[in-house]
């Protein structure tokens, strides 16, 4: 986050911190500057390095939601977006790659849960009456089960009872 924060020059250093940490549009480059953390520290994706992922936002949140949504053994399909990258990888490695991408995606549904609890309790810090939250981007809408993630967390945050006042309404 840091780094990512300091390299930017739009939005300005400083600036926009908690979108840079939660919005589809930086999730691939936190997952692509994590690969190439791994690929520095360990034997592991050493493909990080490639050409295609070298370059800043060369992942971005369409790439992380599509790594998500394969479903099959092997992650073929993350398989062809390597690929199409000019890289090659091991089912082992899609598969770390996807299980990190999960874990970015997941702390920006809780980082987003935690912004919106506190936000509500701001306005009724008892969490008496009901309320709706309009969201709206391509996180939420693409990433699969974004908006389960953030649910849990508020459940988690708030307990069953004053969650269940809460409703999400995509837009």
């Amino acid at each position: 986050d840091a780094g990512l924060d300091r390299e930017l020059d739009e939005p300005r250093p400083g600036a926009q911190r908690f979108e840079k940490m939660v919005s589809g549009h930086y999730l691939g480059e936190i997952l692509r500057r994590a690969l190439q953390d791994l690929a520095r520290q360990t034997a592991g994706f050493q493909w990080a390095a490639a050409p295609a992922l070298a370059s800043p936002f060369a992942l971005d949140g369409a790439h992380v939601s599509r790594i998500a949504r394969d479903g099959t053994r092997a992650l073929d399909d993350v398989d062809a977006l390597l690929r199409a990258l000019g890289v090659s990888s091991t089912a082992e490695e899609r598969r770390g790659g996807r299980a990190l991408g999960g874990a970015i995606a997941r702390r920006a549904a809780r980082l987003v849960a935690a912004a919106l609890v506190g936000t509500l309790r701001f306005l009724d810090a008892r969490l008496e009456d009901r309320r709706t939250i309009a969201v709206d981007g391509g996180l939420w809408g693409g990433y699969p089960g974004f908006e389960r993630l953030v649910r849990e967390t508020i459940v988690e945050l708030l307990g069953g009872e004053r969650a269940g006042r809460i409703e999400i309404a995509y837009v």
